[in-house]
């Protein structure tokens, strides 16, 4: 899902994906433009959050996107373990280790069934100049009318993976048919890095 465009302002790019075929795939779309612009890039097939100490360690001077990623951490909770505080817990870890650093994500927000839209309708984004979501305006007010909301939806709990100052885009994307995820994404800039709070505490 990344564009190509993005790629090339990098002199170098490492990636890592627990997908196999990741590798494959992003060679297909984007390896002959990043040859071409003399991208160097690497990529690893593992788990990048078990690896990110390492992985920073290595790459001390890098900014790191999180794609499609922190979203799912609340699945990965233990049976014995409330998500809720199990994501917070990963996610507080994570900010920590990228503290001072200028990072991303673009990850899941809320997902569940919809009426009114269909695949074909395009991506709406809406622009935002907090990064949390609240109670009554969780998402674009006007994508929500339009999508015609069935159902329990899910909290994927990254409503606060962001600095409080920090700019995000919710992006409305069709998972299946009648089915909806709405995406948050932002970028973490070294201006907004001092601000950071990170709340380890379980």
């Amino acid at each position: 899902m990344l564009p190509t465009e993005w790629l090339l302002r990098f002199d170098s790019i490492h990636a890592v994906d627990i997908d196999p075929l990741a590798r494959w795939l992003f060679a297909w779309r984007h390896g002959a433009a990043l040859k071409t612009a003399g991208v160097r890039w690497h990529y690893q097939t593992g788990d990048a959050l078990a690896d990110l100490p390492r992985l920073l360690s290595a790459h001390p001077k890098a900014c790191v996107l999180l794609d499609n990623l922190l979203g799912q951490l609340r699945f990965h909770a233990p049976a014995w373990q409330d998500p809720a505080v199990y994501t917070a817990y990963q996610l507080a870890e994570i900010k920590r280790m990228l503290h001072g650093r200028e990072w991303g994500s673009v990850h899941d927000l809320l997902s569940g069934p919809a009426a009114g839209l269909s695949a074909d309708v395009g991506f709406p984004v809406a622009q935002s100049s907090v990064s949390s979501p609240t109670a009554e305006h969780p998402v674009d007010v006007a994508w929500l009318a339009a999508a015609q909301p069935r159902g329990e939806w899910l909290d994927h709990l990254t409503g606060q993976v962001f600095p409080a100052t920090t700019p995000v885009q919710g992006i409305a994307w069709a998972f299946r048919a009648k089915y909806w995820h709405w995406l948050q994404a932002g970028w973490v800039h070294a201006s907004q890095v001092s601000s950071c709070r990170v709340d380890t505490k379980s």
